[in-house]
């Protein structure tokens, strides 16, 4: 699916790929969620989502500064800058989401 974005992608820990999850996740919702962990290999996971938190500053890619925002649900669609925290104590970016189960 062909993302049309508002201004170019420069972190590849932020912005979709054509592969990421485009659309709505919410608190409790199960994810599947990939990423790429070096020399060719990947790390698949599940997981239901306990927190959803967006990023305030403009290098805090991962929304751990205290300025981030904790929400109840998100639209992945929008690209902002966060992280979701997932099972037993995983997180992962939002492009990283590759389906909500």
């Amino acid at each position: 699916m062909k993302i049309d974005r508002a201004y170019p992608i420069k972190d590849h820990r932020v912005g979709l790929n054509e592969e990421s999850y485009q659309g709505v996740i919410k608190v409790g919702d199960k994810i599947y969620v990939s990423n790429y962990v070096g020399n060719n290999r990947w790390r698949n996971r599940t997981g239901i989502i306990k927190l959803i938190r967006i990023a305030m500053g403009e290098h805090d890619v991962a929304a751990e500064d205290d300025t981030g925002v904790d929400v109840n649900s998100y639209d992945t669609r929008l690209e902002y800058q966060g992280s979701v925290t997932y099972g037993d104590g995983y997180w992962c970016y939002f492009n990283q989401i590759k389906k909500v189960i």
